[in-house]
């Protein structure tokens, strides 16, 4: 086995915990929006490794999806908490 044959099993393996976990720990709760970003970061992160390391994607297209990524969750945390902000701040 190689190395990136044994990277490549972490990320799968990856993969698989998070789904199950997230599905474990939300199943009575409702899935929401903070978990539904962690399965895609999740699932989407060791698939682009998966991809990038097998030589199926080039590096470029591997650095923009890995900052698109970093772009739009910053961007999306960054807008919940002002929402939560403005939930609390208006009051009864």
């Amino acid at each position: 086995m190689t190395t990136i044959q044994f990277v490549e099993g972490i990320a799968a393996v990856v993969m698989l915990l998070s789904v199950c976990g997230v599905l474990w720990t939300r199943w009575n709760k409702g899935i929401g929006e903070r978990a539904i970003q962690f399965v895609v970061v999740s699932v989407g992160l060791p698939v682009i490794l998966i991809l990038a390391l097998e030589k199926v994607i080039p590096a470029a297209v591997t650095g923009t999806l890995l900052g698109a990524i970093v772009g739009i969750l910053s961007t999306r945390l960054r807008t919940n908490d002002d929402k939560k902000k403005t939930r609390r701040d208006t009051g009864p």
